[in-house]
């Protein structure tokens, strides 16, 4: 199920030469065919079942603008369009896991996701004298500790 809501705002000036057309949006879907990813191995399954229990949010705008010009029997035309949306996750079946950055729901779609690496250590000063890593919700420590 869908549901849209739009705004949108055409505008012509000087007999048309110039027009701008723009669109606000703002989607929600949800019950989405998708894999059920929590299922416990004691189910008893071969193969991964499908049911519609996704949702998605969409929110964004559209927009186009176009200049046209007549010089003698030459017509020209200039025209630039924008589109910007963003995406969320609200409901998706996944496990219950430990850790909130390893889960999907209030992500973007097909979005990236776990730690960013800093690069390697080169020896164990460098170990010592990086910022504590933890692997949990709080927010890192930046001050290193010795």
């Amino acid at each position: 199920m869908a549901t849209k809501n739009n705004l949108g705002l055409d505008i012509a000036l000087f007999r048309d030469k110039i027009v701008a057309n723009f669109d606000f949006f703002d989607e929600k879907r949800t019950g989405i065919y998708m894999e059920r990813r929590f299922l416990p191995s004691m189910v008893g399954l071969e193969s991964i079942p499908r049911a519609n229990v996704g949702g998605v949010k969409s929110r964004g705008f559209d927009g186009r603008l176009e200049y046209k010009q007549k010089i003698g029997e030459l017509n020209l035309t200039a025209r630039s369009n924008i589109t910007y949306s963003k995406n969320e996750i609200t409901a998706i079946d996944e496990e219950n896991n430990v850790y909130g950055y390893q889960n999907q729901k209030g992500y973007r779609v097909d979005q990236s996701i776990g730690l960013i690496a800093l690069g390697l250590f080169k020896d164990y000063d460098d170990i010592r004298n990086s910022p504590k890593q933890q692997f949990d919700n709080n927010p890192p420590i930046i001050s290193p500790e010795i």
